[in-house]
């Protein structure tokens, strides 16, 4: 992907958004700020769920797919 230039940079993608490598970030981070029921997931080295957020339920897992809190 081209330099865009600095300031604000938006764009919307159909097809999902994949980084590689390191990403740094100055300033607020928020994810699903239009309350969709779309859910979050980190991975570890070792755990393909280290971080669940289960937005349908309101529910976040550390270490499970399945939250139960």
């Amino acid at each position: 992907m081209p330099y865009i230039g600095a300031g604000t940079q938006r764009f919307n993608t159909a097809d999902g958004l994949t980084v590689s490598g390191t990403t740094d970030l100055d300033g607020a981070v928020v994810v699903n700020e239009s309350s969709a029921d779309a859910d979050f997931r980190v991975e570890s080295n070792g755990n393909a769920n280290m971080l669940v957020v289960d937005a349908g339920n309101d529910r976040i897992g550390i270490g499970t797919n399945t939250p139960a809190h």
